[in-house]
């Protein structure tokens, strides 16, 4: 950004990761880019499953944003 020196500021969090965050990455998907749609599908179901045993807390990351608007669709069905 052109600047040459700058100030930083660390601020504690008053979010607990180790009792508040749950990593998970499932195992045994389609390929995404081979098998777009399937994947999509698969993981919908697996996202449906992490929604009702945590009460909807949830927030999911996507490589694509046509992945995020079909799994959504998916979703708005039934959530």
């Amino acid at each position: 950004m052109g600047l040459e020196e700058g100030e930083e500021l660390l601020l504690d969090s008053s979010f607990d990761y180790s009792r508040q965050v749950l990593l998970y990455i499932p195992s045994h998907m389609p390929d995404p880019w081979r098998q777009a749609t399937l994947f999509s599908l698969r993981a919908t179901e697996k996202i449906k499953k992490l929604l009702a045993l945590i009460k909807g807390y949830t927030f999911v990351l996507f490589t694509s944003f046509q992945m995020l608007d079909e799994v959504y669709k998916l979703l708005k069905e039934d959530v």
